[in-house]
Protein backbone atom coordinates (compact mmCIF):
# COMPACT_ATOMS: atom_id res chain seq x y z
CA UNK A 1 0.00 0.00 0.00
CA UNK A 2 1.35 2.99 -1.13
CA UNK A 3 2.35 5.28 2.22
CA UNK A 4 3.05 9.30 2.23
CA UNK A 5 5.99 10.59 4.11
CA UNK A 6 5.07 9.68 7.38
CA UNK A 7 4.08 6.13 6.88
CA UNK A 8 0.62 6.57 6.73
CA UNK A 9 -1.31 4.84 3.64
CA UNK A 10 -2.43 6.75 0.84
CA UNK A 11 -6.34 6.00 0.76
CA UNK A 12 -6.69 7.35 -2.65
CA UNK A 13 -4.43 4.26 -3.94
CA UNK A 14 -5.55 0.00 -4.25
CA UNK A 15 -2.51 -2.27 -4.27
CA UNK A 16 -3.07 -4.39 -7.28
CA UNK A 17 -1.04 -7.49 -8.02
CA UNK A 18 1.62 -5.86 -5.67
CA UNK A 19 1.36 -2.83 -7.64
CA UNK A 20 -0.31 0.77 -5.94
CA UNK A 21 -3.11 2.64 -8.31
CA UNK A 22 -4.84 5.87 -8.14
CA UNK A 23 -8.55 5.23 -7.24
CA UNK A 24 -11.21 8.03 -7.05
CA UNK A 25 -15.00 8.28 -6.37
CA UNK A 26 -15.98 10.71 -8.77
CA UNK A 27 -15.61 10.77 -12.67
CA UNK A 28 -16.53 13.05 -15.40
CA UNK A 29 -16.30 13.21 -19.58
CA UNK A 30 -16.89 15.50 -21.78
CA UNK A 31 -18.50 13.66 -25.10
CA UNK A 32 -19.05 15.56 -28.49
CA UNK A 33 -21.90 14.10 -30.35
CA UNK A 34 -20.63 14.94 -34.04
CA UNK A 35 -17.28 12.97 -33.21
CA UNK A 36 -15.88 11.00 -35.67
CA UNK A 37 -13.33 8.65 -33.69
CA UNK A 38 -16.27 7.43 -31.09
CA UNK A 39 -20.15 6.95 -30.81
CA UNK A 40 -21.63 9.36 -28.45
CA UNK A 41 -24.73 7.52 -28.14
CA UNK A 42 -22.83 4.56 -27.28
CA UNK A 43 -20.71 5.79 -25.05
CA UNK A 44 -23.50 6.97 -22.84
CA UNK A 45 -25.41 3.77 -22.87
CA UNK A 46 -22.73 1.89 -21.45
CA UNK A 47 -22.37 4.80 -18.87
CA UNK A 48 -26.53 3.91 -18.03
CA UNK A 49 -25.24 0.56 -17.56
CA UNK A 50 -22.76 1.27 -15.05
CA UNK A 51 -23.10 0.60 -11.39
CA UNK A 52 -22.86 3.86 -9.94
CA UNK A 53 -24.60 7.05 -9.58
CA UNK A 54 -24.53 9.00 -12.53
CA UNK A 55 -25.95 11.66 -14.83
CA UNK A 56 -25.43 13.75 -18.28
CA UNK A 57 -26.33 17.21 -19.66
CA UNK A 58 -26.17 18.63 -22.84
CA UNK A 59 -24.25 22.03 -23.74
CA UNK A 60 -25.37 23.36 -26.45
CA UNK A 61 -25.09 27.25 -26.02
CA UNK A 62 -21.84 27.76 -24.95
CA UNK A 63 -20.14 30.34 -26.34
CA UNK A 64 -16.66 31.19 -26.65
CA UNK A 65 -14.95 34.32 -24.61
CA UNK A 66 -15.28 36.31 -28.29
CA UNK A 67 -18.73 35.10 -28.73
CA UNK A 68 -18.34 32.52 -31.30
CA UNK A 69 -20.28 29.41 -30.55
CA UNK A 70 -18.81 26.13 -28.44
CA UNK A 71 -19.38 22.88 -30.57
CA UNK A 72 -22.22 21.34 -28.82
CA UNK A 73 -20.99 18.68 -25.96
CA UNK A 74 -22.06 16.47 -22.91
CA UNK A 75 -20.72 16.71 -19.28
CA UNK A 76 -21.27 13.22 -18.00
CA UNK A 77 -20.61 12.18 -14.19
CA UNK A 78 -20.27 9.31 -12.11
CA UNK A 79 -19.88 8.72 -8.73
CA UNK A 80 -18.78 5.25 -7.31
CA UNK A 81 -19.64 3.64 -3.79
CA UNK A 82 -16.19 2.34 -3.70
CA UNK A 83 -12.71 3.58 -5.37
CA UNK A 84 -12.24 3.32 -8.75
CA UNK A 85 -9.38 3.16 -10.46
CA UNK A 86 -9.08 4.64 -13.95
CA UNK A 87 -7.76 2.01 -15.68
CA UNK A 88 -10.55 -0.35 -14.52
CA UNK A 89 -13.43 2.30 -15.47
CA UNK A 90 -12.04 2.89 -19.07
CA UNK A 91 -12.40 -0.86 -19.37
CA UNK A 92 -16.08 -1.11 -18.49
CA UNK A 93 -16.46 1.96 -20.86
CA UNK A 94 -14.42 0.29 -23.81
CA UNK A 95 -12.48 3.46 -24.07
CA UNK A 96 -9.70 2.40 -26.07
CA UNK A 97 -6.44 4.83 -27.04
CA UNK A 98 -5.90 5.20 -30.76
CA UNK A 99 -3.95 4.28 -32.81
CA UNK A 100 -1.85 6.56 -35.49
CA UNK A 101 -1.08 6.05 -39.26
CA UNK A 102 2.18 3.97 -38.10
CA UNK A 103 0.49 1.90 -35.11
CA UNK A 104 1.85 3.93 -32.38
CA UNK A 105 -0.52 4.40 -29.82
CA UNK A 106 -1.77 8.14 -28.93
CA UNK A 107 -4.37 9.61 -26.59
CA UNK A 108 -7.40 8.96 -26.19
CA UNK A 109 -10.51 10.22 -28.15
CA UNK A 110 -11.95 11.68 -25.26
CA UNK A 111 -10.59 12.38 -21.45
CA UNK A 112 -11.32 10.59 -17.92
CA UNK A 113 -11.34 13.06 -15.23
CA UNK A 114 -11.99 12.98 -11.52
CA UNK A 115 -13.35 15.26 -8.99
CA UNK A 116 -13.32 15.68 -5.24
CA UNK A 117 -16.89 17.23 -4.91
CA UNK A 118 -20.15 15.48 -6.17
CA UNK A 119 -22.10 18.62 -5.89
CA UNK A 120 -19.51 20.72 -7.27
CA UNK A 121 -20.16 18.39 -10.55
CA UNK A 122 -23.76 19.02 -10.75
CA UNK A 123 -23.89 22.65 -9.90
CA UNK A 124 -21.22 23.05 -13.11
CA UNK A 125 -23.36 20.92 -15.21
CA UNK A 126 -25.61 23.75 -15.27
CA UNK A 127 -23.37 26.99 -14.59
CA UNK A 128 -24.30 27.14 -11.19
CA UNK A 129 -21.14 28.06 -9.82
CA UNK A 130 -18.78 30.50 -8.44
CA UNK A 131 -17.00 30.09 -11.32
CA UNK A 132 -19.35 29.44 -13.97
CA UNK A 133 -22.64 31.22 -13.11
CA UNK A 134 -21.31 34.34 -16.15
CA UNK A 135 -22.04 31.93 -18.60
CA UNK A 136 -25.41 30.12 -20.21
CA UNK A 137 -27.83 29.00 -17.49
CA UNK A 138 -28.87 25.88 -18.07
CA UNK A 139 -32.13 23.87 -16.11
CA UNK A 140 -31.03 20.96 -14.08
CA UNK A 141 -34.49 19.42 -15.66
CA UNK A 142 -32.25 19.31 -18.65
CA UNK A 143 -29.73 16.45 -17.01
CA UNK A 144 -30.11 12.79 -17.89
CA UNK A 145 -29.96 10.75 -14.73
CA UNK A 146 -30.48 7.92 -12.70
CA UNK A 147 -31.12 9.43 -9.72
CA UNK A 148 -33.30 12.74 -8.37
CA UNK A 149 -31.12 15.45 -9.24
CA UNK A 150 -33.42 18.24 -7.97
CA UNK A 151 -32.27 17.87 -4.60
CA UNK A 152 -29.07 19.71 -5.39
CA UNK A 153 -31.14 23.02 -6.38
CA UNK A 154 -33.29 23.05 -3.70
CA UNK A 155 -33.94 27.08 -2.53
CA UNK A 156 -32.58 28.50 0.88
CA UNK A 157 -36.02 30.37 0.87
CA UNK A 158 -37.40 26.94 0.54
CA UNK A 159 -35.56 25.00 3.20
CA UNK A 160 -36.42 27.47 5.54
CA UNK A 161 -40.18 27.36 5.52
CA UNK A 162 -39.69 23.85 5.94
CA UNK A 163 -37.21 24.08 8.81
CA UNK A 164 -40.03 27.01 10.31
CA UNK A 165 -42.91 24.53 9.66
CA UNK A 166 -40.89 21.47 11.39
CA UNK A 167 -40.70 24.28 14.34
CA UNK A 168 -43.95 25.39 14.62
CA UNK A 169 -45.55 21.64 14.40
CA UNK A 170 -43.03 20.95 17.54
CA UNK A 171 -43.97 23.80 19.48
CA UNK A 172 -47.59 24.62 18.97
CA UNK A 173 -48.38 20.77 19.27
CA UNK A 174 -45.42 20.45 22.21
CA UNK A 175 -44.17 17.81 20.78
CA UNK A 176 -41.58 15.39 22.77
CA UNK A 177 -41.58 12.41 21.08
CA UNK A 178 -38.81 12.12 17.97
CA UNK A 179 -40.87 9.60 16.64
CA UNK A 180 -43.56 11.61 16.25
CA UNK A 181 -41.58 14.73 14.51
CA UNK A 182 -39.96 12.05 12.05
CA UNK A 183 -43.35 10.60 10.88
CA UNK A 184 -44.68 14.07 10.53
CA UNK A 185 -41.38 15.39 8.50
CA UNK A 186 -41.72 12.03 6.52
CA UNK A 187 -45.18 12.50 5.45
CA UNK A 188 -45.01 16.41 4.77
CA UNK A 189 -41.57 16.12 2.27
CA UNK A 190 -39.69 17.93 5.18
CA UNK A 191 -37.38 14.60 6.03
CA UNK A 192 -34.18 15.75 4.35
CA UNK A 193 -34.66 19.26 6.03
CA UNK A 194 -34.97 17.26 9.38
CA UNK A 195 -31.72 14.99 8.71
CA UNK A 196 -29.11 17.75 8.39
CA UNK A 197 -30.30 19.17 11.69
CA UNK A 198 -31.55 16.02 13.09
CA UNK A 199 -29.59 17.36 16.27
CA UNK A 200 -30.99 20.99 16.54
CA UNK A 201 -34.61 20.25 16.51
CA UNK A 202 -34.12 17.45 19.66
CA UNK A 203 -32.61 20.43 21.16
CA UNK A 204 -35.75 22.41 20.81
CA UNK A 205 -37.97 18.69 21.50
CA UNK A 206 -35.66 19.21 24.59
CA UNK A 207 -36.84 22.62 25.36
CA UNK A 208 -40.64 21.83 24.50
CA UNK A 209 -40.50 18.95 27.03
CA UNK A 210 -38.52 21.19 29.71
CA UNK A 211 -41.51 23.98 29.41
CA UNK A 212 -44.01 20.89 30.02
CA UNK A 213 -42.50 19.81 33.05
CA UNK A 214 -41.86 23.34 34.74
CA UNK A 215 -45.72 23.83 33.45
CA UNK A 216 -46.74 21.02 35.40
CA UNK A 217 -44.60 21.45 38.43
CA UNK A 218 -46.58 25.27 38.36
CA UNK A 219 -50.18 23.76 37.69
CA UNK A 220 -49.33 21.44 40.83
CA UNK A 221 -47.97 24.54 43.43
CA UNK A 222 -50.85 26.76 42.11
CA UNK A 223 -53.64 23.94 43.33
CA UNK A 224 -51.36 24.15 46.51
CA UNK A 225 -51.47 28.15 46.99
CA UNK A 226 -55.74 28.03 46.02
CA UNK A 227 -56.10 25.90 48.76
CA UNK A 228 -54.96 28.14 51.29
CA UNK A 229 -50.89 27.27 50.97
CA UNK A 230 -47.76 29.36 49.91
CA UNK A 231 -47.38 29.03 45.77
CA UNK A 232 -44.23 30.38 44.59
CA UNK A 233 -45.28 29.93 41.12
CA UNK A 234 -46.30 33.88 41.12
CA UNK A 235 -42.95 35.18 40.10
CA UNK A 236 -41.96 32.30 37.57
CA UNK A 237 -42.51 33.17 34.16
CA UNK A 238 -43.47 30.62 31.16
Amino acid sequence: MAKDKDGVPLKHYKNINGVDYWTERIFGLVLYPDAENYDCAYVLKMVEQLNCQWCYILHDKDVKEDGSDIKPHYHVYMRFREGKTVHSLKKELEIKYIADEEGNEKDEPYTLFWFSSWQGCIKYGVHDTEKSKHKYQYSFNQYHSNFDVSNFFKSSDEESEKALDLLDYIENEKITSIRKIFRYACMNNQFSVLRRSTGLFIGVINEVRQAKQWEEHYKNYSKVGSSGGFSPADDVEF
